[in-house]
């Protein structure tokens, strides 16, 4: 896996955290009826887009490109990109998640989006772990590349 690819792949999952994390801030917004879960999903997403724009930094590194392609350190990024690429697959779902129970509707809006989020507890509760599994593994990996 090239450095290249890398920096795509991380580009382009932080520019879906940061739509995401907009999306999620429009839903805060929009409802007073938000818990703390989703203020803290809020910030998983925000932080893993902070995390994944050092990584960009890190992999654009002159050193970190010059290894990037041999043995252990190649078979390090190859399994990072495994990594961004779900990463980006959750991301999107979790979008969709969002904009599902963000619907808007003319009678009862805000209760309706309570009772959408109320429902989609759970699953939203499995992507937040998931990101935050992502980040955790990404920031191991520059902590082991910046070594």
């Amino acid at each position: 896996m090239d450095p290249l690819t890398i920096v795509g792949s991380s580009l382009s999952v932080a520019k879906l955290c940061y739509t995401v994390g907009w999306e999620l801030k429009k839903f805060i917004d929009g409802t007073k009826l938000v818990g703390t879960a989703i203020n803290a999903l809020f910030q998983d997403v925000q932080s893993f887009g902070k995390i994944l724009e050092q990584m960009k930094d890190t992999v654009d590194d002159p050193k970190v490109k010059a290894s990037a392609l041999t043995g252990y350190v190649g078979s390090h990024w190859r399994h990072l990109q495994t990594s961004l690429d779900d990463a980006e697959e959750t991301l999107s779902a979790l979008k969709a998640t969002i904009l599902c129970v963000d619907k808007s509707a003319n009678l009862l809006n805000s209760t309706r989006k309570h009772i959408r989020l109320i429902g989609a507890q759970d699953e939203i509760a499995v992507y937040q772990q998931q990101i935050r599994s992502y980040k955790d593994t990404i920031q191991v990996s520059l902590q082991t590349t910046i070594l």
